[in-house]
């Protein structure tokens, strides 16, 4: 990420920490993205230390981090109890991770329905889970999910299946087979997240909501 992106992106999670989760009394927030590699990386922080930003760059999808779990699962996760941390997550034994005090919340970002980035957010205080606060930052989620997947707009040009790329019209041939996101990695020698990642912009480009809805659309432009 050049120097002018990198500091949009922080400038996103500074506003994020000073308006969107205030009421939580923060004390670092950060957002990751599903990246290619079967990776997840790092994409702006705000209030945490240069050393845990650095070591948390980038990390393997395959582990079950609380990160990766948010988001293959589309759940929110809400950790109060710092003794359960590694009972939760012992992969983040590997990591060296440790949390001693306070909250930390992982909510999952979507475009189209398919989570693929991840807001986060630590705060020393020992915050309880209520249905109010949690319903509040699944709304703030769905504004971030809506402001980045900007980033997936497609150009209103030529026919819709040939807007997608030769990796795309195979993971689409795939779906209408009813192979699970797995089943097509493993078909096609691609990672978990790639494979995630291209199904966002097949139903970017498609304008369709949803895997179902995808298959539909590409059986009626082949015919």
């Amino acid at each position: 990420m050049d120097t002018n992106k990198k500091e949009s992106s922080n400038s996103i999670c500074k506003f994020i920490f000073n308006n969107s989760i205030a009421i939580f009394k923060p004390t670092g927030v950060f957002i990751s993205k599903l990246a290619e590699g079967n990776l997840v990386k790092m994409v702006c922080d705000y209030g945490i230390s240069l050393d845990a930003s650095k070591k948390w760059e980038s990390w393997s999808f395959e582990d079950d981090l609380p990160v990766n779990r948010s988001i293959k699962k589309n759940q929110l996760i809400w950790i109060n109890s710092p003794s359960s941390w590694l009972k939760l997550f012992p992969n983040l034994a590997k990591y060296q991770y440790s949390q001693t005090t306070g909250t930390t919340v992982f909510i999952p970002i979507s475009t189209h329905g398919t989570p693929f980035m991840n807001l986060g957010f630590i705060s020393e205080m020992k915050l309880p889970k209520s249905a109010e606060d949690e319903n509040y930052l699944w709304s703030v989620a769905g504004v971030l999910g809506l402001y980045f997947s900007r980033a997936f707009e497609v150009p209103k040009k030529k026919t819709q299946l040939s807007l997608l790329t030769a990796r795309q019209a195979k993971i689409l041939m795939l779906m209408s087979k009813n192979l699970t996101n797995e089943q097509i990695a493993g078909e096609l020698g691609y990672s978990h997240s790639t494979v995630r990642l291209e199904t966002i912009q097949i139903y970017k480009k498609l304008k369709v909501p949803n895997r179902k809805m995808a298959t539909k659309k590409f059986e009626s432009l082949l015919n």
